[in-house]
């Protein structure tokens, strides 16, 4: 999916390109509406990871596609100079409008898999 393949790679430009301007996120206990509130927020936590370790790489790979939704397992690998190293895992379920922009993210959250 393009969106998750930008917010992976960074490209915040590309990505909120995708969103419709109305769009939705949640994740646990955040509720955020509208492409620059959104796209601010994926930026942030990009941002913040890069701020904290050396290495930030992120995968998104698709479980199910209905055609106006989609279910992605995303996975970060972080890594620390002098070896530490964390994976974490993430669901992300994406609903798309007839434009094929993205109207929602839900984020299931992450399931640390040290």
């Amino acid at each position: 999916m393009a969106f998750a393949a930008a917010v992976d790679a960074g490209d915040f430009s590309t990505a909120a390109n995708l969103l419709a301007p109305d769009c939705e996120y949640r994740a646990p206990g955040v509720t955020l509406r509208g492409r620059d509130v959104v796209i601010q927020r994926l930026a942030a936590d990009w941002n913040a990871l890069g701020a904290e370790y050396d290495d930030v790489r992120r995968d998104s790979e698709l479980e199910l596609d209905s055609g106006d939704a989609a279910t992605l397992l995303r996975t970060e690998y972080l890594v620390k100079a002098g070896g530490g190293f964390e994976r974490r895992r993430y669901r992300w379920e994406i609903t798309v409008d007839v434009a094929r922009q993205v109207v929602r993210v839900v984020n299931w959250g992450a399931d640390d898999l040290k």
